[in-house]
């Protein structure tokens, strides 16, 4: 019963991994360049997909460290399949089926090292995985972080704009203060001279 999980178990963990998590980050590599034989992407990605890239990758080191917990449940099944195994070879068979049921273990004994050879080359290829995926996700941070300090620069860009257009915006300002000081005690001296040439058009009483 242990083979029998087991073998169903690493089946389903190897289909899915090459249905679902291997094909995003293949999706992720092909995007960024950086895979095997690849060219390194010259244009830049939108911050938003690098920080989607980069939740995907996460996600699927959760995943690998889920898938590698199972296959350490299925290593102590087969454990205690030896054990019980072992056990059972010791005793010599008293009835037929006793008989029958020592030679499906002893079938069973030989399977074994075979699913133990499968469950070793699955763990290594787990941590094949986990490293390319640290490292791709050592390459997004990377690629985010650049971006992001590119993005401060333009802001910094445009602060100084800004400030340089206050300035010549308060010059300006300053200007049209002087001009209004300057015209304001011309134009009192002339209505002044203004206010009797009025008067002497009035009619006489």
């Amino acid at each position: 019963m242990g083979y029998t999980l087991a073998l169903v178990l690493c089946d389903h963990l190897d289909r899915f991994d090459t249905t679902d998590d291997l094909a995003q980050i293949r999706e992720i590599e092909k995007a960024t360049g950086f895979e095997y034989n690849g060219k390194p992407v010259r244009t830049g990605h939108e911050i938003g997909h690098l920080t989607r890239w980069l939740q995907t990758s996460g996600q699927v080191l959760i995943n690998i460290a889920a898938r590698r917990k199972t296959l350490r449940s299925g290593v102590r099944m087969l454990d205690h399949m030896d054990e019980t195994m072992n056990t059972e070879e010791s005793r010599h068979p008293d009835t037929d089926i006793q008989a029958r049921r020592a030679e499906s273990s002893r079938r069973l004994m030989e399977a074994v090292p075979p699913m133990r050879c499968r469950i070793q080359t699955y763990n290594e290829y787990m941590d094949y995985m986990a490293v390319r995926v640290e490292r791709l996700s050592s390459v997004l941070i990377t690629l985010l972080t650049h971006k992001d300090a590119k993005i401060s620069i333009e802001l910094a860009h445009a602060s100084q704009d800004l400030a340089e257009a206050a300035k010549r915006d308060s010059s300006a300002i300053k200007t049209i203060a002087v001009m209004t000081m300057a015209f304001l005690p011309a134009t009192f001296f002339c209505s002044s001279f203004r206010s009797p040439v009025i008067g002497r058009h009035r009619a006489p009483e």
